[in-house]
């Protein structure tokens, strides 16, 4: 009596064997590609936060925005050392920098309140913040039947200052 395993039983783990490596490639390769797909955002993040520190003397980061209208603008909130919460425009080009309290305008919540009440048969995807035209706005996307919407509000006052329909 043999105990030497049958050519059926080796094919089986020679492929059992061949689908695991085949499995770990790919999920290396995708892990791979997610990384250096997400590498130029995560890398804006990093050096936002910095100059948010700098200028506006943010202590604790609590979001990050990314607003490419007229020109990408990376946009930083969070706290400064008088537990303020300040928002810090970056332009891409790092120059102009502008700081503003929050408490100077509105916030996120107001800013998708307002549109979802302007726009209530449309569904709220994102809210960006950032400069347009060198003013700062709330950017809130919206969806209707696979369309896009794009509206533009005031940071100050929550006005409407441009919007773009059916994307």
């Amino acid at each position: 009596m043999s105990l030497q395993p049958s050519k059926s039983e080796k094919r089986i783990t020679i492929m059992l064997f061949s689908l695991i490596v085949v499995f770990l490639i790919a999920i290396a390769s995708t892990v791979i590609i997610y990384l250096q797909a997400t590498q130029p955002m995560r890398q804006a993040k990093k050096e936002a936060t910095a100059l948010a520190q700098k200028y506006g003397k943010v202590d604790t980061v609590d979001a990050f925005y990314r607003l490419s209208k007229a020109g990408t603008t990376y946009t930083v909130v969070g706290k400064n050392p008088e537990n303020q919460t300040v928002a810090v425009f970056i332009p891409k080009d790092g120059t102009n920098i502008k700081v503003m309290e929050m408490q100077s305008g509105i916030d996120q919540n107001q800013a998708t309140q307002l549109v979802q009440q302007a726009h209530n048969d449309q569904t709220i995807v994102k809210a960006n913040l950032g400069l347009l035209d060198d003013q700062p706005v709330w950017e809130v996307i919206t969806k209707k039947d696979k369309v896009l919407n794009y509206y533009y509000l005031a940071f100050s006052d929550g006005k409407i200052v441009k919007e773009q329909q059916n994307i």
